[in-house]
């Protein structure tokens, strides 16, 4: 599964966040016709809420407007331009169906976005989860919803789901370290499971 593709939704904020980049959301620069979607910093034109249309689900974008996510061109094919434009009022509203039908509803599949190989991880003594935060890890409420609190024991190595190409480590072997993300190169980069008294 790539994290790229998957995104979450929070209903009380209407923002949408990408998996892959967690504090970032699903905006567009500008309310016009043809205004680009893509990933960025959470302001601006970046609010969103889903509606049933047609049977389907469609995504409007809020902020005043009659916008709604939509495929560039009618077009089915991979990389089509995803954009906003003008919701759809008619019937003809089905995704990849016919030339000329509306590109604008899509499907909301329900999956467990995290692999059984990537678990939290909970500090017994305080009930919270490590979770990365801008590079850093911090003891955090825990959610199991929260993408950047998902981490993958291999090889020696804890690599947390947000970004797999990086690991947990410390800078340097010593006392004091305050764990972050980085490259996986050093012994020291390295960690071992032992059994507690929990």
């Amino acid at each position: 599964k790539k994290p790229s593709q998957y995104f979450t939704y929070d209903w009380k904020t209407n923002t949408i966040k990408s998996a892959a980049r967690g504090n970032r959301c699903l905006k567009t620069k500008e309310v016009r016709h043809g205004s680009r979607l893509y990933i960025g910093p959470c302001e601006g034109f970046y609010k969103w809420k889903f509606e049933s249309y047609n049977g389907r689900k469609r995504l409007r974008l809020l902020h005043g407007t009659n916008l709604c996510s939509d495929v560039g061109g009618w077009s089915p094919r991979k990389r089509a331009q995803i954009q906003v434009w003008t919701c759809e009022t008619q019937h003809n509203s089905d995704h990849f169906v016919k030339a000329g039908s509306s590109m604008e509803t899509i499907k909301v599949a329900r999956y467990n976005p995290w692999p059984t190989t990537y678990r939290q991880i909970m500090v017994v003594r305080s009930g919270y989860c490590y979770e990365v935060i801008g590079g850093y890890l911090y003891n955090m409420a825990c959610n199991s919803n929260n993408y950047n609190q998902y981490f993958k024991f291999t090889k020696g190595f804890l690599r947390p789901y947000s970004r797999p190409e990086m690991c947990v480590r410390v800078n340097s072997p010593g006392r004091s370290q305050r764990l972050i993300l980085g490259s996986c190169s050093k012994p020291y980069h390295q960690w071992t499971f032992e059994r507690g008294s929990h």
